[in-house]
């Protein structure tokens, strides 16, 4: 092989990994729990890890806190410290 078809060869590399990522389908869908307990779920949640979006890239000490509505819907506040 000669150095331009070897340079070639390993700039294309990542491209042909990423297609055959794409060929492979899609992944099998994740199995759903039973039962939630939501008085155990509710209250305030700390933030430890995520993948920020566009307003997320500045903050830090970020708490999620859910609530049970008398609907029985839940309403969610996220709140941050932004700098």
């Amino acid at each position: 092989m000669s150095p331009h078809s070897l340079k070639v060869a390993i700039a294309c590399a990542p491209l042909l990994a990423a297609v055959a990522g794409c060929a492979s389908g899609s992944p099998p869908p994740m199995p759903t729990v039973s039962s939630v307990d939501l008085p155990r779920f509710m209250g305030r949640w700390y933030v430890i890890g995520n993948i920020p979006t566009r307003i997320e890239r500045e903050a830090y000490n970020a708490v999620e806190t859910y609530t049970r509505a008398p609907d029985g819907t839940i309403d969610t506040v996220f709140t941050m410290r932004k700098g």
